[in-house]
């Protein structure tokens, strides 16, 4: 019940739902089962019960009684027709016959009028609610830490917003609605069943508990069951993304049959699960079918014997009993139904509310304030960084003033990247501090923060958009001069040109229709275009052929010009004229000073340059 409610917090504010939907459906009930009663005066018509007692001397007067008491209704229905047939003449009976039939038909009409305004005003609300849970969903992810990306699977995180969203659309929402409407209908059925024969309806209540806790076990272990089907489905969406990414790979190996074996392998896992689901699932219905053919016989042997021995029920309340009662399993089977649906849902449920439940870390402290201005350095000062209890950063000291250009090499894996993520604040220092102008970052609200900064990592990182909108990249009023004069300093703007709709060119998943350098150089153009103080060049230029490289280098050095930069490099060949290079290695800082001083102190930078010029 607590992700039940949980997940209901999405549909607030509820009340204006709740008021509406709910006396729509007490009118739709109550019409409904109005319709059903005119069962009575018709075979009573038919069967000369109608019009055989004499003409009532005063027709009873509707305000003479109280509105829910409707046995009066009944006496007040039959004197008034009584009456009819008294002055009718020869045909009277059949007037009244067509009178019947005919407020049947309206009442069957307003009846299911009103379900439908139900239904569209349920559907209403679902789509809002859903709608609410999927927007919840991505605002969430795009908080999240780059510490939850590195261990998360991205085929888990797309089945939750995507499976799972489905299955509390289909189920969860479904539920709160059945919850609402049907009880009301069984409220009013077993009023009316209980106004036409008490007996009989104590009797039928006595049978209820015996189908409701089958119900319950096969809700039970559906949920169970739900949950690990859900989690299956998961990995295979995981598999799948892996595949498609590492396509290349997969073929340059080949190892089609491989990924085709491992997929196979987990698919048939999440074939029997969800056998083993569908099996409890769809045997809620059937059972609640058995159960109600059940109920229908015993209740005909038990008003049988009402009607033949000791008359308190007459043939017409019999039938009519019987008629109304066949309505009630269809409520009931409604809940039974939704039962085992909202266990499938609330194992959905559990894993998107874990999801949201997930802890930021790196978010704005309280009363953080906007970075204005960068006027002097940025500093790391005693900074360690450990991941997973492995230390990767140790008691790091940098300063990187202003206007300079600072360079970082050493060998892979040394904890240059991680050193660079930390200045934007992609992770916190698990020791020490980083400083702008002396203020710890932590002191800036994270958009400010970035807003200063300018990113170009190895992996060119662009979106299935057209050109302008990924150098435009989170600005929605950008001119079109400001990104032609972006994309020209990135030596991109003829590439753009030649292509069939220039800026307008739809680049496709991950700009996968351009080359390599292209691709570059137009993640510098964006870098570009977002006019950065600080700049954070991550191996910008490793991936790239000796042509792609040059114009991508002389487009990154005007970007460097009018910055302060952090520049991590493979290639050391393009750092030489840095002001300062600082080599890592194994977490630490182990030589500091320009290309010409560390290359006479023949170090690991001395030995790093050696084995580039073999």
């Amino acid at each position: 019940m607590k992700t039940f409610k949980r997940l209901l917090q999405f549909a607030q504010p509820i009340g204006g739902f709740l008021t509406p939907y709910i006396l729509l459906s007490i009118l739709g009930s109550i019409f409904s089962v109005a319709n059903f009663a005119m069962i009575m005066p018709v075979l009573d018509t038919i069967f000369n019960s109608l019009g055989d007692s004499a003409k009532p001397e005063k027709l009873m007067v509707l305000g003479d009684f109280e509105w829910y008491d409707l046995t009066n209704w009944k006496a007040y229905g039959y004197q008034f027709l009584n009456q009819m047939i008294a002055e009718g003449g020869d045909d009277a009976k059949m007037k009244v016959l067509y009178y019947v039939c005919g407020t049947t038909v309206i009442f069957s009409l307003l009846s299911n009028l009103l379900r439908y305004a139900t239904a569209r005003l349920r559907e209403w609300m679902r789509a809002r609610t859903v709608a609410r849970i999927r927007s919840s969903i991505f605002d969430k992810v795009v908080l999240m830490d780059n510490a939850f990306f590195s261990s998360a699977r991205k085929g888990d995180l797309m089945s939750r917003a995507t499976n799972d969203v489905q299955a509390v659309e289909g189920a969860i929402m479904h539920g709160i609605t059945t919850f609402f409407k049907e009880p009301i209908q069984l409220i009013i059925f077993f009023y009316a069943l209980f106004n036409i024969s008490t007996d009989l309806t104590l009797f039928a209540f006595i049978l209820i508990p015996v189908s409701g806790g089958a119900i319950s076990f096969i809700a039970k272990k559906l949920k169970r069951h739900s949950k690990k089907t859900q989690e299956m489905a998961a990995n295979l969406l995981s598999i799948l993304d892996e595949m498609i990414g590492g396509m290349r790979v997969v073929k340059a190996f080949n190892s089609e049959s491989y990924m085709k074996e491992k997929y196979e392998v987990e698919n048939k896992r999440y074939v029997r699960s969800f056998q083993k689901e569908a099996s409890r699932r769809e045997l809620a219905s059937p059972y609640s079918e058995v159960m109600g053919g059940v109920f229908i016989s015993i209740l005909i042997i038990k008003g049988g014997s009402l009607v033949l021995t000791d008359a308190s029920l007459t043939g017409s309340e019999f039938i009519a009993y019987i008629s109304l009662f066949t309505q009630v399993l269809n409520p009931a089977k409604a809940i039974a139904g939704a039962i085992g649906n909202i266990q499938r849902g609330l194992a959905a449920g559990d894993r998107i509310l874990e999801m949201l439940d997930v802890e930021i870390e790196i978010k704005d402290k309280e009363n953080a304030k906007t970075l204005e201005v960068f006027d002097d350095k940025v500093s790391l000062e005693n900074v360690s960084f450990a991941y997973e209890d492995k230390k990767v950063l140790k008691n790091i000291n940098l300063d990187i003033p202003k206007g300079k250009t600072v360079a970082l090499v050493g060998p892979s894996g040394g904890g240059k990247s991680t050193l660079s993520d930390l200045i934007p604040r992609f992770y916190d220092p698990t020791e020490g501090k980083i400083t702008i102008d002396g203020e710890d970052v932590k002191d800036f609200t994270l958009h400010s923060l970035r807003e200063k900064m300018g990113i170009v990592t190895q992996e060119s990182i662009l979106f299935n958009d057209t050109i302008f909108n990924n150098i435009a990249f989170g600005t929605s009023n950008a001119s079109r001069e400001e990104v032609i004069e972006a994309a020209k300093i990135a030596n991109a703007h003829d590439f753009i040109m030649a292509m069939e709709d220039g800026y307008d060119t739809n680049i496709g998943d991950r700009g996968m229709k351009l080359s390599g350098g292209q691709r570059q150089r137009l993640s510098i153009a964006r870098a570009i275009f977002k006019k950065p103080q600080i700049l954070i060049l991550d191996e910008a230029t490793s991936a790239l052929d000796t042509e792609s490289e040059k114009l991508v280098q002389k487009a990154l050095e005007y970007l460097m010009q009018n910055c302060t930069s952090l520049v991590i490099a493979h290639r050391l060949s393009t750092i030489q004229h840095a002001d300062e290079i600082v080599v890592i290695k194994d977490g630490e800082i182990v030589e500091k000073g320009t290309h010409d001083h560390l290359l006479l102190q023949k170090g690991v930078y001395h030995k790093l340059q050696s084995m580039q010029k073999m």
